[in-house]
């Protein structure tokens, strides 16, 4: 068991009933950034971030009940550089515990930015009121973005309405040219801009330009 925890390249380390490192393999000495003898024997609350650990023993509670437990916290490297480690909690029988823990820190960076993109996005697209929508051709997934919803005249919610709701709004003249987008755009055919009038559900009208693009 412990020659495989060595040759591992996840952070592997066992933490006796007291919190402190029994047992840490390189990689998980290279995560927290400090020689192995800053390491055995300490603490490993010593690592983390305090702010991150109102209630320590409520992590040692919930392994009492499930064996395992899963938690997210910061490490404090020496260098004062943090890192957000995900780490799996797994009770070994013996008093011990077995953390193996993931840099998760590079992906919450890309989620967040990927957050702040699509929240621009729908800013610039409330500002000048363009929807998008999406569609696989080869599953029939649908997608609407949230400006999509407000131009039909729809609730925003997870999934698009149903194309029959959706063709009921086109104004009864223009139904023909919308179908006949629609059905371009389930095809695959890219089409130059097509115009059509919605009938919203308080009465008023709306003229769209609908164009489809296959990525």
């Amino acid at each position: 068991f412990r020659r495989a925890l060595d040759a591992s390249t996840e952070s592997n380390g066992i933490v006796g009933p007291d919190g402190r490192y029994r047992y840490a393999n390189q990689a998980s000495i290279d995560l927290l950034g400090y020689g192995a003898e800053e390491v055995l024997g300490h603490h490993y609350e010593e690592f983390l971030v305090p702010d991150d650990s109102p209630d320590p023993e409520a992590r040692w509670r919930a392994l009492d009940a499930a064996g395992r437990a899963s938690v997210v916290r910061r490490v404090r490297r020496p260098d004062g550089r943090e890192v957000v480690v995900q780490t799996e909690m797994i009770a070994l029988g013996d008093g011990n515990v077995l953390f193996i823990g993931h840099d998760i820190t590079e992906r919450l960076r890309i989620e967040a930015e990927l957050e702040r993109e699509e929240e621009h996005l729908r800013i610039a697209q409330e500002i000048s009121r363009v929807g998008t929508s999406d569609i696989d051709l080869t599953t029939g997934e649908r997608w609407w973005s949230p400006e999509m919803y407000k131009l039909f005249g729809f609730p925003v919610t997870t999934s698009p309405p149903p194309l029959p709701e959706v063709g009921e709004r086109v104004h009864p003249e223009d139904r023909a040219i919308s179908r006949l987008s629609t059905e371009l755009a389930y095809s695959g055919h890219e089409h130059s801009p097509m115009s059509f009038r919605v009938c919203l559900p308080d009465g008023s009208e709306r003229r769209l330009d609908r164009k489809s693009t296959r990525l």
